[in-house]
């Protein structure tokens, strides 16, 4: 597992977190109230078709999705080949509904978490102007 230069930003985060968030996304979602407050706000859990799939975090208005990819370095769910191939299928799905996914991973919310939170940021503030 990499040690994180910037633990500091995402730690603390493990208490109470709602069905399926893990403390990653938990991390993501702070940084972005403290970094984006005067963007709009994720919907967390977003389930984005009548199958059990969802979107750690999304702005349905402007059909965008973040995926946060946790547990690269312990085989979890994200890298077991039945598991892999299911997500494949859902970021297709998506992509044939017309969403835009960014996927993060575990290195981007150790080692970069400000730059992925302004990434983030960056996309969903040119398609508010776009809607506007």
């Amino acid at each position: 597992m990499t040690t994180s230069r910037n633990s500091h930003l995402i730690t603390g985060v493990t208490a109470k977190l709602p069905a399926g968030e893990s403390p990653l996304e938990k991390g993501f979602l702070r940084l972005w109230k403290k970094y984006a407050a005067h963007l709009p706000e994720p919907v967390r859990q977003h389930r984005f078709t009548t199958r059990k799939w969802r979107f750690d975090f999304a702005w349905p208005e402007l059909w965008i999705a973040v995926e946060i990819q946790g547990g690269l370095f312990k085989g979890l769910w994200h890298q077991r080949g039945r598991q892999y191939h299911d997500n494949c299928e859902k970021y297709t799905e998506a992509a044939i509904a017309g969403w835009s996914v960014l996927l993060f991973t575990t290195i981007d919310m150790d080692e970069r978490p400000m730059q992925t939170v302004e990434k983030v940021a960056e996309f969903v503030r040119t398609r508010v102007e776009l809607a506007k």
